[in-house]
């Protein structure tokens, strides 16, 4: 159904000729029951007097909590608009799938039970969401951890915008304690009540009350004295497709396509750059691996802001 989101009207036309010409594929079926509007990825019947087979498609490696409301409002909205359906699955990407064979590239569940145990929910839920677009002022609800479950709301950036900045839940390492914080009216890190912090969060505290930049000298010093020169100040940019390009490859794999090195001989000697960058459309590694090879000799020591990314990608 080519019609996009901008022409919802053209999209439901497009989409029951279809029907009664009898297509058994269909992809961005649009369909609106009660003023709710919904376009199935995927529609699959044996004959077009079958009933259909409901693919929602997501692009994440497993099936979550949230991908079954959606198909249980979407199988409650074709059920309204006269449309048999006889399953309902969800399609995700196997990341066990592995280049060149692509023939597991993508994993579907069955979810039929599981979303017709939800659709009961879902006109009460319709209900609920057009009482909220019918009135003129925002909601009255508070902030809380709906505000990024299951993903961030659009609208945090209105309702945050009284708790100002640095707060409570800018210290790292907080998580779940900075709403208990909150829930005691503690917002902003100047508040006196503020406290009982230990460990990273403290240390950001205090960083932050003092203007003054905390470091742990004595575990850097300890850290640089393992390194050896010439010191290569190394790092890499990386692209994870979901459908994976090269050999041995799976989805979503980081893939080096890019390094910049930089290179001290010896202690207060000058910094030598070198840098690589992949631009033909083959396997990006052979070439970044010589390149790498030809910069980085058998004497010294690789210096990564994230030891992890970078030895990652060079293994």
């Amino acid at each position: 159904i080519e019609a996009d989101h901008r022409n919802t009207q053209a999209a439901l036309d497009q989409t029951q000729k279809c029907i009664q010409d009898g297509a058994l594929v269909l992809f961005e079926a649009a369909f609106r029951h009660e003023g709710v509007l919904v376009r199935v990825d995927v529609l699959t019947r044996e004959s077009p007097q079958a009933p259909w087979d409901l693919v929602e498609v997501k692009s994440s490696t497993s099936v979550k909590d949230e991908h079954l409301n959606d198909v249980a409002v979407q199988a409650w909205v074709m059920k309204g608009a006269k449309q048999k359906l006889r399953s309902c699955a969800v399609m995700v990407i196997n990341n066990k799938c592995t280049y060149p064979d692509l023939s597991n590239l993508f994993s579907t569940t069955d979810v039929t039970q599981e979303a017709q145990d939800r659709e009961r929910e879902v006109p009460q839920i319709v209900q609920a969401f057009q009482k909220v677009l019918a009135h003129t002022a925002p909601p009255k609800r508070d902030i809380g951890p709906h505000c990024d479950d299951p993903y961030e709301c659009p609208f945090k950036g209105h309702c945050w915008s009284g708790v100002g900045s640095p707060s409570i839940f800018d210290l790292p390492g907080m998580g779940k304690r900075a709403w208990e914080y909150y829930e005691r009216g503690i917002v902003s890190l100047q508040d006196p009540r503020l406290k009982g912090l230990k460990g990273k969060p403290a240390r950001a505290l205090q960083a932050t009350r003092s203007n003054i930049t905390w470091m742990d000298r004595a575990a850097i010093a300890d850290q640089m004295e393992e390194w050896k020169w010439p010191l290569h100040f190394l790092d890499f940019e990386t692209f994870g497709p979901a459908i994976p390009r090269w050999k041995g490859t799976r989805p979503y794999e980081p893939v080096a396509f890019q390094f910049s090195c930089h290179i001290q001989q010896k202690a207060g000697g000058p910094l030598i750059h070198h840098e690589y960058l992949h631009d033909k459309a083959v396997d990006p590694r052979p070439a970044l691996a010589f390149a790498l090879s030809e910069v980085i000799g058998p004497k010294g020591s690789i210096v990564a802001y994230n030891k992890g990314v970078e030895a990652a990608a060079i293994e």
